[in-house]
């Protein structure tokens, strides 16, 4: 799709030419507004950009989520960060970023609802065209009162009158309305003051975009920068994770073991404590059935023994692999008593830690 702009003569429609202010700066500016509103695409291009916000904002609050379980609530957003240096970073550029990330996504989302119509679209109402325009000879623009008295901070347009034709006008659209400037005498000839949805979305539109509001557009600018950051370090994250995953050998099926080894690990440090201890009671000879704490069976018939080595996540709380045990413990129905070990892991600069562990052996 071909994107520009031409000079119409206002009274024959003809072609006047190509309109440009400066070739390089106005084409680049022109390829990245369209590259940013719908990927280059069009349409197709828009409903991508109204999906990707959507998943953003998913993003973002799941991240949050994520971010405030870790550090152990809400009250504890703003401490210190534990972790190896992809994981600080990652946590601490999106502690920063979130607001302004948040804000460009849900301003996005709601600007392409508006625009498919799926939100009630503002009523713009055109001023009438002046006809009481004087004609004299144009006077400099920097003496136009009507114009000297909008701030620039509010002036969202401003269209020049047609070059050689003094019946023409200034338009301009500001964040208040639209409406026209005589280009000879300055005054306001008509004003049409925008209605409530207007003005909400030229609110919206100016959180979204930062006009009018400099300090707004240099932080919305650096929080943009930071997701491919965040992306990055989120990737290496997973990375890592995914490397980190450890591969029992010699698995005993649950129904068959003497022995039942459970493990509560958020990021799989805790499994390989639970591996070397699997492999050693492997070579002594017994049968050994090693899973997750989420996997507790309701019975093991043949276990004489249960290990548990859990780590807690964030504040105290059960990690990914255990935060349903206690489910399903309540519904457990051992034929006969179970001999356990509970082996706690975690950090202790949570002062829950050693509580939380000292509750799990006394349960």
């Amino acid at each position: 799709m071909i994107f520009g702009a031409d000079l119409i003569n206002p009274i024959t429609g003809e072609t006047l030419g190509d309109y440009s202010t400066s070739p390089v700066a106005s084409s680049f500016m022109v390829w990245v507004k369209n590259l940013h509103r719908s990927y280059l695409l069009d349409t197709p291009g828009r409903v991508g950009v109204g999906i990707t916000a959507f998943f953003m904002l998913l993003l973002i609050i799941s991240g949050v989520l994520m971010l405030t379980k870790r550090l152990g609530g809400w009250r504890q957003v703003f401490r210190p960060i534990q972790g190896d240096f992809k994981q600080r970073l990652h946590c601490q550029v999106g502690r920063v970023a979130v607001l302004a990330l948040m804000l460009s996504a849900i301003t996005g989302l709601y600007m392409s609802a508006v625009t498919f119509e799926l939100l009630p679209e503002y009523q713009a109402a055109e001023p009438a065209f002046p006809t009481n325009v004087k004609g004299d000879l144009p006077t400099p623009i920097n003496t136009l009162a009507a114009l000297k008295a909008i701030p620039v901070s509010e002036l969202r347009e401003l269209v020049y009158p047609y070059k050689g034709d003094s019946t023409d006008v200034y338009s301009i659209t500001t964040q208040q309305g639209s409406g026209f400037i005589d280009q000879s005498t300055g005054q306001l000839l008509s004003f049409q003051p925008f209605g409530s949805d207007q003005k909400r979305y030229e609110f919206i539109y100016m959180l979204h975009t930062g006009e009018g509001l400099w300090w707004l557009g240099l932080l919305l600018g650096l929080g943009a920068l930071t997701v491919p950051l965040m992306a990055w370090t989120g990737i290496q994250i997973w990375w890592s994770r995914q490397q980190s995953a450890t591969i029992i050998d010699h698995n005993i099926a649950a129904n068959l073991a003497d022995t039942v080894i459970l493990v509560g690990s958020e990021s799989n440090s805790t499994w390989g404590f639970a591996k070397t201890l699997h492999d050693e009671l492997n070579v002594a000879g017994f049968l050994v059935h090693t899973s997750a704490m989420n996997s507790l069976a309701s019975n093991y018939a043949k276990a004489k023994r249960l290990f548990i080595l859990t780590a807690t996540y964030g504040d105290g709380d059960a990690p990914a692999s255990a935060d349903q045990f206690l489910k399903r413990l309540a519904l457990m129905k051992p034929t006969a008593p179970l001999p356990y070990a509970v082996l706690g892991f975690g950090d202790r600069q949570f002062p829950p830690f050693a509580s939380s562990q000292k509750k799990s052996i006394q349960h």
